[in-house]
C-alpha cells in the first residue's frame, strides 16, 4: 500500500471512530434523557441528528478516497505495465539480439530448435548461411514477445489516457525496425547492406542507434514514470 493509500485508509478510520464516538454519547444521554427531563432529551436529539450527518459525511467520505484511490491505483498499474514492457524490449533488442557473440553452442541450439534435430545437418548443407539464419531468428523470438507486451500496455493506457499516450511507442517501434532491416542484411547482403552499429551492442560505446533507442526509452518514462511516485493527495 502507497502513502496515499494509507493517508486515505487513516483518514477513513479515524472518521468511522469519530461518528461511533457520537453516536454512543447520543445513546448514553438518550438514556438518561428518559428521567431526566426533556432539556436533556432535546440534547439527545441533537446529538443523535449530528451522528447521523457524520455518518452521511463518512459515506461520501469513503466513496470520494476509495475513488481516488481506485483511480490511482489504474494509473499506477497501466504505467508499470507499459514502462516494464518498455523496458523489456529494450533489452531484448540489445541483450539477445543485438548480443556480439554467438558461441558454437548457441549455433547448435537454435538450429535443433528452427529446424529440428534431424533436419540441421541437411540444411547447413543447403544453405550455408543456416546456422546464422536459425540463431537470429530465435533471438528474434524475445522481440516479438516483448513487442506484443508493448503493443498491449499501449492499448490499455490509450482507453485510460486517450490521445496523450498515442504514438509514445512509435520511436522504439522504428528502432525495431532499423534493426530487423539489418539483421535481413547481415543474413542476405542483397536484401540491405548491414550496419555494424545497429547490429551489435557494446555497453562500453554508445553509436546513434544507441542514442535514439535510449531517447525512445526516456520519452516512455517521461510520462509514465511520476505515476509509479507517491506525489501525494490531490
Amino acid at each position: 500500500m502507497n502513502a496515499r493509500a494509507k493517508y486515505l485508509w487513516q483518514t477513513q478510520k479515524l472518521s468511522i471512530l469519530l461518528a461511533a464516538l457520537l453516536f454512543i454519547v447520543a445513546l448514553i444521554v438518550r438514556v438518561f434523557s428518559l428521567s431526566d427531563g426533556a432539556s436533556v432529551k432535546e440534547s439527545a436529539d441533537i446529538l443523535t441528528a449530528t451522528a447521523a450527518v457524520a455518518g452521511a459525511f463518512i459515506a461520501w467520505n469513503g466513496l470520494s478516497a476509495w475513488k481516488k484511490q481506485l483511480h490511482g491505483n489504474t494509473d499506477h498499474e497501466i504505467a508499470w505495465k507499459y514502462i516494464e514492457a518498455a523496458l523489456k524490449l529494450r533489452n531484448a533488442i540489445n541483450r539477445d539480439v543485438r548480443n556480439p557473440f554467438i558461441s558454437l553452442g548457441e549455433f547448435r541450439i537454435a538450429s535443433e530448435e528452427f529446424y529440428g534435430k534431424e533436419n540441421v545437418d541437411a540444411e547447413i548443407k543447403k544453405n550455408p548461411q543456416a546456422q546464422k539464419i536459425a540463431v537470429y531468428s530465435i533471438r528474434w523470438k524475445e522481440v516479438n514477445k516483448a513487442r506484443k507486451e508493448l503493443d498491449d500496455a499501449a492499448v490499455q493506457a490509450e482507453i485510460w489516457w486517450g490521445a496523450a499516450v498515442i504514438g509514445l511507442e512509435k520511436p522504439m517501434i522504428e528502432c525495431v525496425a532499423a534493426l530487423f532491416v539489418n539483421v535481413q542484411g547481415l543474413i542476405d547482403p542483397d536484401y540491405a547492406t548491414p550496419d555494424r552499429g545497429i547490429l551489435y551492442y557494446l555497453e562500453t560505446e554508445e553509436n546513434a542507434y544507441d542514442i535514439k533507442l535510449n531517447a525512445a526509452m526516456k520519452k516512455i518514462e517521461g510520462f509514465f514514470r511520476p505515476y509509479l511516485r507517491d506525489n501525494g493527495l490531490e
